[in-house]
């Protein structure tokens, strides 16, 4: 399995959802509850913010984890809350570089890392019981990609069949 492909694919798929939209467009909310686009790419940014933490520690690597920290500290829904609140008054422009940019060092850091460490089972037990760390990029990162962006195609669908 290769681990990169995958979650190259599922990144481009998250900005083929956002290309061309307006500046406007980014800011509607109602795209995945009361999110906008914004908040979507925001709350991608944070998640790989999380991942990098994840993928360091696992190579024994000693860095700071203020993603983790907060995860643990506020629960996934008031971490999630807390990483729109924090992106509130950025630039869609910045929001998105942000994302791209903490994909680009997941990549980095995954390029490094041993096919034997990210396929030992267990790993990745903090998403699901006896998982490995590509269990759950497949599952938990490349499959919460496709789904948040298929939200904002929908959603963006329904607007100009609305308002042509």
């Amino acid at each position: 399995m290769d681990m990169i492909a995958i979650l190259k694919h599922g990144h481009q798929v998250v900005l083929d959802a956002v290309v061309g939209l307006s500046s406007d467009l980014w800011g509607m909310g109602g795209v995945c509850g009361v999110w906008s686009t914004k908040d979507i790419v925001g709350h991608l940014a944070s998640v790989e913010g999380a991942q990098f933490e994840i993928l360091c520690l696992n190579l024994g690597r000693k860095i700071d984890t203020p993603y983790l920290e907060q995860a643990g500290k506020l629960g996934p829904a008031g971490f999630n809350t807390k990483q729109i609140e924090v992106r509130r008054e950025t630039s869609y422009q910045d929001v998105l570089a942000e994302y791209k940019q903490g994909f680009d060092q997941v990549i980095q850091v995954l390029r490094e890392f041993p096919s034997d460490v990210l396929h030992e089972p267990g790993r990745g037990s903090f998403y699901v019981e006896g998982y490995s760390l590509a269990d759950w990029f497949v599952h938990g990162i490349y499959g919460h990609k496709r789904e948040h962006a298929g939200q904002i195609v929908s959603f963006y669908e329904r607007m100009r069949a609305m308002f042509p």
